[in-house]
């Protein structure tokens, strides 16, 4: 039976090499319009990319880059070969194509006879992940029947977060992780997490997105620093996602300060120097010349665009002329609010928290105005290191808390102001009620889970 289809495919594949010939051609050169080496330069390019993202390694990468080289360099020459021939009449175009059935088909067998296992059975599914993965034949079984033991368990104890915890673990090892995000996930929702479990479930969003650093993985990571300020995963994650980002000053910077903090011998430091010379050489930078940086030193500074000298004057000009403006014509709330996002943008957080207090005098009973101010507040206690928030935050807060306390914003001033004045019960509560407005899968669901999942630590 194996050998019948052996033969059936080799013939197929002979008829179909020869088909083209068969048909009478309408005019145009076979090399003139050339489709299928436009599909092999797009593999050759995904390649590189997918070295890059450390889905192939160097010797996957070269192997498939020689095979798809190898199929250009055949359809050229296949190309080449047929061009002044087609032209000279049917006749001949069939003796070629009967020529090329025949060559193709006993070429076939004699190699596949020299160098295959027709005799061999396919590989079961199991052994190829194992290859995929690494791992032996005997430890994916066992992990798959501990995978079908937990699915029982779970249908009968759903909110067990110990048993969605190994649920989560033993889907990453097993290489599914877009289950392994689901399972993460459910188990961030039972109870608290610690650090090393957050920064899991970072990775597998990592793992789930091909090797992509995306907003909900950032702000997983960004968490996990907040419980643990030297977790090595999450400084290595969220130093991938700026080289990502299309920022390789700061992810080395990023970098490089985790390679300061390491031991010598921490198991990460020979990807971590690799990766620092590969990006540092692509991007024409010296590591030398790059200052170490955490990436929690960092938030701020990222959020700020850059601005050409040429940009930066000219936007000055504009703020310049619009207090000019604004100081003849005080009680303009709209103005003072355009000028508040004109200073946010320069990263002038004092001056934008200024500017939107105006707007919000001016405009005592706007939500919108209250909003701004209260947002730019948080934005300079940010900016200044200071960990207590502005009474008039706090002023706000009772503001939404009287005549807008469901909205968004005011479940969000409300939370900030009760974790400020220690009562993270209360904030949990307000947050909670966000959630339950936030769109799911969205960044902003996943920063409000890990800010919960914080506010419901024990202190210490």
């Amino acid at each position: 039976m194996m050998n019948v289809l052996i033969v059936s495919m080799i013939l197929a594949t002979a008829i179909a090499v020869a088909l083209p010939l068969l048909r009478r051609v309408q005019g145009g050169s076979a090399g003139s319009a050339r489709p299928d080496l436009a599909i092999y330069r797009d593999q050759l390019a995904e390649v590189e990319r997918d070295q890059e993202r450390g889905l192939l390694d160097p010797g996957q990468a070269e192997a498939v880059r020689l095979e798809v080289q190898r199929r250009m360099l055949a359809a050229v020459s296949y190309a080449e070969a047929i061009d002044p021939v087609i032209p000279d009449g049917a006749g001949l175009r069939r003796v070629l194509a009967v020529l090329l059935v025949a060559m193709v088909s006993v070429g076939s067998l004699v190699v596949y006879s020299q160098i295959g296992s027709p005799g061999l059975p396919d590989r079961p599914h199991d052994a190829r992940l194992a290859e995929r993965l690494g791992l032996g034949t005997a430890d994916i079984e066992r992990l798959n029947r501990r995978a079908d033991q937990l699915q029982t368990l779970l249908s009968s104890s759903p909110d067990d977060p110990a048993l969605w915890r190994e649920m989560a673990q033993v889907r990453q090892d097993l290489g599914a992780y877009g289950q392994a995000v689901s399972a993460w996930s459910r188990r961030s929702q039972l109870a608290p997490m610690a650090p090393d479990d957050w920064a899991s479930f970072g990775e597998s969003l990592v793992q789930a997105e091909a090797g992509l650093v995306g907003e909900r993985a950032q702000a997983v990571f960004t968490h996990v620093l907040a419980l643990d300020r030297k977790n090595p995963r999450a400084r290595w994650f969220l130093g991938l996602s700026a080289v990502q980002s299309g920022e390789p000053e700061r992810g080395l910077a990023i970098w490089l300060d985790l390679a300061r903090e390491s031991k010598p011998g921490a198991p990460w430091m020979k990807m971590l120097n690799e990766r620092v010379k590969t990006v540092a050489m692509k991007a024409g930078l010296d590591p030398d010349s790059v200052a170490p940086r955490h990436p929690a030193d960092l938030h701020d500074a990222s959020a700020m665009p850059s601005f050409t000298e040429e940009e930066r004057t000219m936007v000055t000009g504009m703020v310049d002329r619009l207090r000019q403006r604004l100081a003849d014509a005080p009680d303009d709330a709209q103005g003072w609010q355009k000028l508040g996002r004109s200073l946010t943008v320069m990263g002038d957080a004092s001056g934008a928290a200024e500017a939107y207090g105006k707007a919000a005098d001016l405009l005592p009973g706007d939500p919108v105005a209250q909003l701004d101010y209260a947002t730019a507040l948080v934005t300079l206690r940010e900016h200044t290191n200071n960990q207590d928030l502005s009474p008039r935050f706090h002023a706000i807060a009772a503001w939404f808390a009287r005549h807008d306390p469901d909205s968004p914003g005011g479940l969000f001033v409300q939370g900030i102001s009760a974790e400020a004045q220690g009562k993270p019960a209360e904030a949990r509560s307000f947050l909670e009620r966000l959630l339950a407005l936030t769109p799911p899968g969205s960044a902003a669901e996943s920063t409000l889970r890990v800010w919960i999942d914080r506010l419901a630590q024990p202190p210490g």
